[in-house]
Formats: C-alpha cells, structure tokens, sequence
C-alpha cells in the first residue's frame, strides 16, 4: 500500500554552498535594541558567518547599541546574541534558524547595515546521563518544530547545560560528538516526531529537561558514484523501519562516513546535496521499503555501509496555495516508483519552489503537508496515487512541472489499540480509499499509538493494518471487511477522530507462480471471506512471494495483475465459487500456490 507521508522530514544540519570571499576588508554596521522598548543595549555580539558556516569576525556593541563588523568582500550570515543569556539569539531578518537567514552580500566602499532588535528569552536547563554517570562536554540543540536548529550549547564540566531561546515551542537533543552514545530527543525519545515539546516563555526558567543516552552501534561506510569515484559531502541518513528520521552522517573527501545509532532496526540512504547523484539505497536498492534493514546492538560496530549512487535527471516545479497563488513553503514533494514504494523527497523552500533529482524512469509525484493543513495532491491535480500522471526522467535533463496547487484539507486522527491488552499499538498504517477504492493517504501510529492524517474533503473508507503483520487489519466502525465500511465524511478545517481496535492475527504466506512454476513479482493478493467481500490484500515481492496476516476463520484467495500480464485467477479454480476454501485457524494455515496464467488462456488449475 502506499505511503503517503512515510518518511517524515528533520534536518538537523543544512549544507552550503561556500561561496569565495575577496581579500578587501569591508564593514557590517548597525545597532542592537530591545526589541519591545527599543532602548539600546550595550556589550551584545554580532557575529558574522560565511556560508559553510564558519565565523569570520564579530564585535561587540558599545553604549548607544552600535557595532562595526569589518571582513572580506564577500556573503555572510550575520546574527546577535547577548553573552549574559538575558536576550535569546536573533539572525539577520528575524529568520527563525541560521539556515534559513538570509546573506547578507558584502562589497563596495559604503557599509551594510544590519539592525538587530533582541526578545527577553527563557531558559532551559537540565543534565546529561549515561551508564557511566553525568556527562561534560555533550552537546545540547532546540530546534524549531518545522525541523531547523535555533540554537545549542554543550554541557559543563558537572554534565548540566542551560540554553536560552526566545518564548516559542521547541524540541530538545543531545549528542555526543566523539560518537560513542546514540543522540536522544527529551523525554529520551528516539525520533524528532516523537520528541516532547518544551514550550519556553520570556524570563521563566524550564528546569529538569533531561537526557539519558544509550551506547549506541557505530557505523562505518562509504559512498561512491557509478565509476566507483568517492562523493564527499553526500549525507547519510538513518531511519526506522517505519520512516522516522533517527541520525545523519556527512561523507568526507574519500566518500567515507561514520555515525552512531540507537540500538534497534534501521533503513539508510544516501543524499547528494551538490545535486549531480540521485539518491541511493544500500544494496542498490529502488526504494526505501525494499532496502535492506539492519538490526543493530548497542555497542556493535559495521564497516559494510557502502553506497553507490547514479547521475540523476532533475524535476523541477512550485507549490502554491489554491487560494491565494502564493507559493507554500517546507511541503514535502515524494517521488514514487510505479509499484508505490517511496522513491525520494526533497522540502520546498521558502517560495515554494523544489527541486528533485532522480535516476532515469518514469515516478509519480506527490506534494504534501507534515503539518496537516493542505491535503495532498498528485500530479497532476489528482487525489490518488492511481489516477496520478507519471513524469519521464533522464539524466542530465530537467523537467518543469506545472504548480501544485494546495487546498486545505479536513484531519482524521485517533489511535490504534490492542483488543486483548488496550495497549495502544505503534506502526499501524492507516489507510484512506475513494468512493473508486483508490488510496488518498496514509499514515503510520507513533510510539504512543495515535496518528494524524489529513485529506481532502469527501468521504473515505478506512483501514488499519499492520505493515509488521502481528495484527490482522481493522475496519472502521468496527466492519467485517472492507466492502462493509461506512463512507466517513471528511470537511475542510475540521477534526474528525477514529480509533481502531485490532486483533492478533495468524501469518499467511504463499506464492504466485506462472505454469512454467517461475515466480511472478507485482501481483495483487486477495483474501476473500465466503461472501467474496475483500478482507485484507498483500503485493507479491521479486520472488513472487506474499504475506499476510488473517483473523481465523474461512476465506477464499484472488490474484490480480494490476499490469495486465494474467488474467485474475483464485485459489484452486478459475472462479470465485470454484475457489478452495482454505481453513486459517489460530495455529496457522497452510502455505499457498497460486497459478496466473496469460488471459486468453486461462482456466482452472487445481493443486
């Protein structure tokens, strides 16, 4: 089934592109205020970053407020801090992270003045731990709910740290430089989207904001391109199984890298920032759900991470809101291979223009909104994946498309929850059809069982399933099956909720095979009750295997080719009432081979 917003966005670093600076000393004058009285405040740094990040030079203000920075002609990030910790950071044009301040370009004789106006800030405070007692010289980051980091500070020599950051909400990390230790989000989350948020107000201190961190599995790897030449400065991203963003890496000149993780299962892909190599899977894989998963042990230690990745083709375009014209920034533009496995995404930037790079093919293309205002629209101005219109690619070639245009949506959230224990379950998907049976969107349950998933205004049918297969799948309103579902109706800006409530189910595998007995990959699998009302469905895989987990009882099987090769056959007869019954009790069931043959000659075939 497809995912719609799988992989969730966090960039805890940006890179840039560095940009020469001329030997001519130039200055960056201006003053620094209060930002609510306007008085000038004196002994505050205004400090000067080229655009790899580095400081160039800074100053500090005298007693009307002023300052002159004086550096090479050339293109700087410039920011004011206060050393006392009263005022909270500020960056050049009030931008709410480094990353997304503006450069300021710097040349001529006459100065360039940046003004700076400083908010009273909030304190939080806290320690870092490990086995091994409180830790010094860790670092401590907030970032900013869209993803970007707003600011951070190391911990001192008896493991506590305070931070100050403007009134606004926030969630915290700590890391360990030296790699050791795995990074860990408060309360010792392991992920940004599950992270807590701490909510910090001007003058007030936020005490006991804490960390424990684990030893984490060291990892090692390089990246290449396709003649086996290194890529430095790819990224080298780590995820859950379920998507979640859980570390990064930056490969060095040689395209060699190195992170820590937590222990558990992970996925990883490599980025090319510089925009010449598409992304890339381990294993050469085409998809992040059909790359390979690692499952790691704290304090284990890999080598093995190596990553070839091939020149790409760009795909170019805008989001705009369909309201206003107004391009809409940080929305997520996926591109699916035609199976619906997630390919790659990029965020569009603050005009709402985005980029994609990828290798030569045909994808489908989806832009969507992790902060579940706008719905998600297909290209071109579809709702579906199914409906949506494939874009060609070629190396070394862009294509523009035509904008997407967003429209707010209506937002179904709720929880999945066990039927025996009432725990609430994680990485259930759950999953929105038209009234044609097409999926609309998806969504996963976090660590606390709840998801959160917006979609256009109409009316759904929705599933729960468990991509892990411990669970059978759930309909809403508690149906028998799919066809039974009442259609929910969805209005835009409006919350509507839906809880789930799931039974374990017995695992059923079984194989598609052409009469010459080769596996058959793409086939849809169906489980069919007695009245040939849909259960549950399963995709056969490259070796035209399928899983698929059933509530015991009496069901009968279908296969379909989505592509057209076969035509649709059953289990053990050509029709739905000449299909076996196959008996799935508690225990298990019987592993199954079904036979598709083209459809001009199908008939039944028995096993």
């Amino acid at each position: 089934m497809l995912p719609c917003s799988r992989i969730r966005p966090f960039r805890p670093v940006v890179l840039f592109l560095l940009l020469p600076l001329a030997a001519n000393a130039e200055t960056i004058t201006g003053t620094v205020r209060d930002g609510q009285s306007g008085t000038s405040l004196k002994s505050m740094v205004v400090a000067a970053y080229n655009a790899a990040g580095s400081l160039q030079a800074n100053a500090t203000t005298d007693v009307n407020g002023r300052y002159d920075v004086t550096v090479p002609a050339g293109s700087y990030r410039v920011l004011a801090y206060d050393p006392a910790g009263v005022y909270a950071t500020q960056f050049n044009n009030d931008a709410p992270s480094f990353e997304e301040s503006p450069p300021t370009p710097v040349s001529g004789s006459a100065p360039v003045t940046v003004n700076f106006a400083l908010h009273r800030g909030g304190n939080v405070t806290g320690g870092v731990t490990t086995s091994g007692g409180l830790r010094p010289a860790f670092t401590v980051a907030a970032y900013n709910l869209s993803g970007t980091r707003r600011g951070f500070t190391t911990t001192n020599a008896s493991g506590s740290y305070s931070i100050v950051l403007p009134p606004g909400t926030y969630k915290i990390v700590t890391y360990d430089d030296a790699g050791s230790f795995a990074p860990a989000f408060f309360r010792d989350k392991l992920t940004f989207a599950d992270a807590e948020i701490v909510t910090v107000a001007a003058g007030q201190t936020v005490p006991s904001v804490d960390f424990f961190l684990q030893l984490g599995a060291r990892l090692a790897g390089t990246v290449t391109d396709n003649t086996g030449a290194p890529v430095a400065n790819a990224v080298i991203i780590g995820y859950s199984t379920a998507g979640f963003q859980i570390t990064f890496a930056i490969a060095a000149s040689d395209g060699r890298f190195f992170m820590t993780v937590p222990p558990g299962t992970y996925r990883f892909v490599a980025i090319d920032p510089a925009y010449k190599f598409a992304a890339g899977y381990l294993n050469a894989a085409s998809s992040f759900d059909s790359s390979p998963a690692f499952n790691l042990a704290g304090g284990q230690v890999r080598t093995d991470l190596n990553f070839r990745l091939e020149p790409g083709g760009r795909v170019a375009g805008r989001v705009i809101d369909a309201a206003s014209g107004s391009g809409l920034r940080n929305m997520t533009i996926a591109a699916y291979n035609n199976d619906g496995s997630l390919r790659t995404f990029v965020n569009s930037d603050g005009n709402g223009d985005f980029v994609l790079l990828l290798p030569g093919g045909d994808f489908r293309i989806a832009a969507y909104d992790t902060t579940l205002v706008y719905a998600t629209e297909f290209y071109s101005q579809s709702k579906s994946f199914a409906a949506a219109t494939a874009v060609a690619t070629s190396v070394g070639q862009t294509v523009t498309l035509q904008p997407f245009t967003l429209s707010h949506g209506g937002r179904l959230t709720g929880a999945a929850v066990d039927q025996s224990t009432g725990a609430r379950i994680s990485g259930i998907a759950i999953a929105a059809y038209d009234g044609n049976g097409f999926l609309v969107g998806t969504s996963l349950t976090f660590s606390t069982g709840t998801y959160r998933l917006v979609l256009p205004a109409g009316a759904y049918r929705v599933v729960a399933y468990d991509p892990q297969l411990r669970y059978a799948s759930a309909f809403a309103g508690s149906a028998a099956n799919f066809d039974l579902i009442s259609p929910l109706n969805i209005a835009v800006d409006a919350d509507t909720t839906l809880n789930f409530t799931l039974q374990r189910g017995t695992l059923v595998t079984g194989t598609v095979v052409e009469e010459s007995h080769e596996p058959v990959p793409d086939i849809e699998i169906y489980a069919l009750d007695l009245n040939q009302n849909r259960v549950t469905s399963a995709i056969t895989g490259s070796d035209g295997s399928f899983r698929l987990s059933l509530i015991p009882g009496s069901y009968k099987f279908m296969a379909v080719d989505p592509n057209g090769r076969y035509g649709t056959s059953y289990m053990g007869g050509s029709t739905f009432s000449s299909a076996v019954t196959i008996i799935v009790d508690a225990a298990g069931a019987p592993k199954l081979t079904m036979t598709v043959q083209p459809p001009a000659r199908r008939r039944a075939v028995r096993h």
